[in-house]
């Protein structure tokens, strides 16, 4: 959905990063869930959590198989958020959307 922010300058000091959050959710979780993927970017843009939390609090709410994809959301927009990933995929659910392929072991 169009949020009407194109050409709106952000304050000053402001950086925006725009996080593709659905289509991350939809590639790990294969749902359009954003929420995980909006956690990891969260983590990574303020530095108020780490990842390591996040993805221990997602393992242990979800355990098994779906905390695991939801931590894989979450690792795939904190990394997006960081800067270059190692490698890019094109997202098959966003035309123009590319998104990093994340291997991360899971905080345990």
């Amino acid at each position: 959905a169009d949020l009407g922010l194109h050409g709106a300058p952000p304050p000053d000091g402001t950086t925006v990063v725009p996080v593709p959050a659905t289509a991350i959710a939809r590639r790990h979780l294969g749902r359009p869930l954003p929420n995980t993927p909006l956690l990891g970017a969260f983590a990574a843009a303020t530095g108020v959590v780490s990842l390591d939390a996040v993805v221990a609090a997602l393992l242990e709410r979800f355990p098994g198989p779906v905390g695991q994809r939801n931590a894989d959301a979450a690792g795939a927009a904190h990394e997006l958020v960081l800067g270059p990933a190692a490698r890019f995929v094109p997202s098959p659910y966003e035309d123009g959307v590319w998104l990093p392929e994340v291997t991360r072991a899971a905080a345990g």
